[in-house]
């Protein structure tokens, strides 16, 4: 995982948060998670509100322990999963069973993007993080392909219906914070973030700052031209963000209005 960028980095309070038992393991727990609270980034009027949006990589592994930690400092009300079914392990891991057995008011919502599974054989996704690896003895310039995938992903028609989606899940009501993932917390993640942020009011130059210092596949170093191509999709589609939030993803300015009211302060 890249160290932070200047001005960008993970905040969350986290040499004040601790956990359950009195420890202080949610700075490490949160680096392990590439979790990372939208309160990190600055914007035009006032602030993001802390506590209330957070990014991050996979739950499914984590320990009960673990579990108790994320929920005791951030206190998820619903987390929604980015991976394509064929990602999700047919078992779940502490994650789901801690949410059942602690009543714990967490959802799991599934809400598949397309662009990694396109580029990935089924054996490919069953290693997980491993493909990161073989991607880069696959292809000797990954950045060309990760280009594609990101100008390609953005105006998918089934891609856009669900990340139409994610924004009224984002403004469902619900007990406590609002998470969502996908395997890495870079690239799904990533795109969704910089479209939440360019609502609250974030600049291009720090959402891009944000993208690069959550970016966890380590290689390349600079991941900047992945969001940007998809920028530049978005923008020769539908002319510019504002159009393509509300004509292609349903994002009124209503409830764009809406989302600034609730998360900005």
């Amino acid at each position: 995982m890249h160290s932070p960028a200047k001005g960008m980095g993970y905040a969350l309070d986290n040499e004040n948060r601790t956990d359950a038992s009195g420890g202080n393991d949610f700075p490490a727990l949160a680096r392990r998670l590439n979790l990372h609270d939208l309160a990190e980034v600055p914007v035009a009027q006032g602030r993001i509100v802390s506590g209330q949006l957070y990014r991050s990589a996979t739950l499914d592994q984590i320990s009960t322990q673990d579990w108790r930690t994320l929920m005791n400092a951030c206190h998820l009300g619903l987390v929604v999963d980015l991976r394509t079914p064929e990602e999700i392990p047919g078992r779940f891991g502490v994650f789901t069973q801690s949410a059942r057995s602690a009543c714990l008011p967490c959802a799991s919502a599934s809400l598949p993007l397309d662009g990694l599974g396109l580029l990935m054989k089924p054996w490919q996704r069953d290693f997980g993080p491993c493909w990161v690896y073989m991607r880069k003895k696959l292809w000797k310039d990954p950045q060309p392909m990760f280009e594609r995938m990101y100008a390609t992903m953005v105006v998918n028609p089934k891609n856009m219906r669900t990340m139409g989606r994610f924004f009224q899940l984002v403004l469902a009501p619900r007990d406590g914070s609002f998470l969502w993932h996908c395997a890495q917390g870079t690239d799904r993640t990533g795109i969704l973030c910089a479209l939440l942020l360019e609502i609250l009011g974030a600049t291009r130059e720090d959402i891009l700052e944000n993208y690069a210092a959550c970016y966890s596949h380590g290689d390349p170093a600079n991941p900047r031209p992945h969001l940007r191509a998809a920028y530049a999709s978005i923008e020769s589609t539908y002319g510019s963000v504002a159009s393509y939030l509300e004509q292609g993803l349903g994002v009124t300015p209503d409830m764009q209005q809406q989302l600034r009211e609730r998360f900005l302060a």
